[in-house]
């Protein structure tokens, strides 16, 4: 599982893409970029598996990057956010993704895309508390 850089650490981040340049695509099968700067807030918009990256790029100086398409990541400055996740079932049947990062829960359901809080939150809350009162 890849890592997410706390907001405010220097980074440097190569995003691996596939190359579909058909002619040069017996060459290299993917395109690396590099992006160096610092990480900042996500807007709520921004999908959990995603980070932002201020850079001193004039033409685009923000660049979210996804995840997924990380190859390596350096931190210069800074720390690894502690992050977990969560699967929990829905009432429909479907299955949401809850993320626990340094003290801060999102989720993917279009309810907390809309209002910032959803009922799969407080069902992740509920079995966190419970943890640790157990443990402590």
């Amino acid at each position: 599982m890849k890592t997410i850089p706390t907001v405010g650490s220097e980074v440097e981040v190569t995003v691996r893409y596939p190359n579909y340049n058909y002619f040069t695509s017996n060459c290299q099968p993917f395109n690396d970029t590099l992006f160096k700067g610092v990480v900042v807030k996500n807007t709520k918009w921004i999908a959990q598996d995603c980070f932002c990256v201020k850079t001193d790029n004039k033409v685009y100086p923000l660049s979210i990057i996804n995840l997924s398409k990380v190859h390596d990541i350096k931190i210069l400055k800074g720390d690894v956010a502690k992050m977990r996740k969560f699967k929990v079932l829905g009432t429909k049947g479907h299955t949401y993704l809850v993320t626990l990062s340094n003290g801060h829960y999102t989720c993917h359901c279009i309810g907390f895309q809309y209002h910032n809080k959803c009922k799969h939150i407080t069902k992740v809350q509920d079995v966190v508390e419970k943890q640790q009162t157990s443990t402590a």
